[in-house]
């Protein structure tokens, strides 16, 4: 059975959460499971929505920050404490490129 129990999170910061005001989306089977994730991960992302349709779940996910997306980039495009320039555009780019592909 394919999962379809779809929920929206928004990132708080922090240890077991994604940067602070970045929203993602995840399919569970069902909201048993979404349950139990969470006890077994100790999840911290606040939880915006549950059981929306993917394309509820890609618009919300679409209304993250330009402020939360630039935390994000430079987070994962930093290299021992420097910011490598290149994973910083590739990053921009796949941002750019899975935005425009859902609208």
């Amino acid at each position: 059975m394919a999962d379809s129990y779809n929920v929206v999170f928004e990132g708080v910061g922090g240890e077991r959460s994604n940067i602070q005001g970045v929203r993602t989306w995840t399919s569970f089977r069902d909201k048993a499971h979404l349950e139990e994730w969470m006890k077994e991960t100790e999840h911290r992302d606040t939880i915006l929505a549950e059981g929306v349709t993917p394309d509820e779940a890609m618009e919300m996910t679409r209304q993250t920050s330009a402020e939360a997306l630039a935390r994000y980039i430079v987070h994962e495009s930093t290299v021992n404490g420097v910011l490598d320039e290149e994973i910083a555009d590739m990053h921009l780019k796949n941002i750019i490129l899975s935005r425009q592909r859902r609208k």
